[in-house]
């Protein structure tokens, strides 16, 4: 990628490529030499790395959890979640704010809280991606451990309501709302 986006941004010091090791140490699958603001991090971003693998959850060690606490309808409110590149750290923050609120002191581990738990390569600033950050995600899929298969939740809500949420099959690329409830697999990311 490097020799075909270096004549647009000589500046730019390509450090990293989609695939390699990133300093946190996850899989490079994102690099915008343009850069990106990520909400709740100061400066400008180039890069998202992606935990090396799924994320286990629930009620500790499983292997597909809930986007919430609750056990159905109704979710906690967390409006003001977005789906574009940038947004997932804050996405993050939001549903973690309000399922604490919701619940607190309950042991559950929900998509976002294992994700915001997630120490990886020493890093403590991992996040549940946005719907958009997921798609980069699914596009970059074959490249050293970034998941081919499966479904993914991304931090995104659906829509107005308070029930259902963005998740991707990476098999297909189709990108779903689906209610909070339903187990998904989880994958960590982070910018910098």
């Amino acid at each position: 990628m490097e020799d075909i986006l270096k004549p647009f941004f000589p500046d730019f010091n390509f450090e990293y490529d989609i695939g390699d090791t990133g300093p946190g140490g996850g899989i490079i699958f994102y690099v915008s030499p343009g850069g990106f603001t990520m909400t709740g991090i100061a400066g400008t971003c180039h890069y998202l790395e992606v935990s090396p693998g799924n994320l286990t959850g629930g009620t500790g060690s499983e292997a597909t959890m809930k986007w919430s606490t609750a056990t159905g309808i109704p979710y906690p409110a967390t409006d003001g979640t977005l789906t574009t590149i940038g947004s997932g750290k804050n996405n993050t923050a939001i549903i973690i704010a309000a399922e604490s609120a919701a619940y607190s002191g309950d042991t559950y581990i929900y998509a976002a809280r294992a994700c915001g738990e997630y120490t990886g390569g020493g890093k403590d600033d991992w996040f549940l991606p946005s719907k958009d950050e997921l798609n980069e995600l699914y596009k970059a899929k074959g490249n050293a451990g970034i998941p081919t298969t499966d479904w993914f939740w991304s931090s995104s809500q659906y829509g107005n309501g308070d029930d259902y949420a963005w998740y991707q099959n990476f098999a297909s690329g189709y990108q779903n709302n689906s209610i909070k409830n339903y187990g998904f697999n989880v994958r960590a990311v982070r910018a910098f």
